[in-house]
């Protein structure tokens, strides 16, 4: 499981979702405490799927620079894995769209419809 901090909340999702219900509208404490599970069982299913296809050091490039705390740079990644800045850049600009995908895919599993995706990652976001 992962802990992913406000910057790296901010940095992984560009899009938004609303609690569905107007009736019985979850506390905000629940609501948040949802989301993370959220992004946790997003950030797994990423990382299996790329262990999968044989590319774990993908997952480790997102895990370093956009999971764990820290403030490190592309060259920073870069130099810890191994890899040139330009890997770094490609694996996360793959690993972000991805990663964005089976956020959506978990979400759309709660709600009716893909507008209604929408709403709760903006409601979400705003928390």
């Amino acid at each position: 499981h992962f802990l992913l901090n406000d910057r790296a909340r901010r940095s992984l999702v560009t899009q938004a979702l609303p609690s569905a219900s107007a009736a019985a509208a979850p506390e905000p404490g629940e609501d948040r405490q949802r989301f993370l599970q959220l992004l946790d069982l997003a950030a797994g299913d990423l990382e299996r799927e790329l262990a999968g296809a044989g590319r774990p050091l993908y997952f480790e490039v997102f895990r370093t620079y956009v999971l764990e705390a820290g403030s490190e740079s592309y060259r920073d990644v870069a130099v810890r894995l191994g890899l040139s800045e330009s890997d770094v850049r490609n694996y996360l600009t793959y690993c972000r769209t991805a990663f964005r995908e089976r956020l959506r895919r978990r979400i759309r599993e709660t709600v009716d419809t893909d507008a209604e995706v929408d709403q709760e990652i903006s409601a979400l976001l705003r928390l």
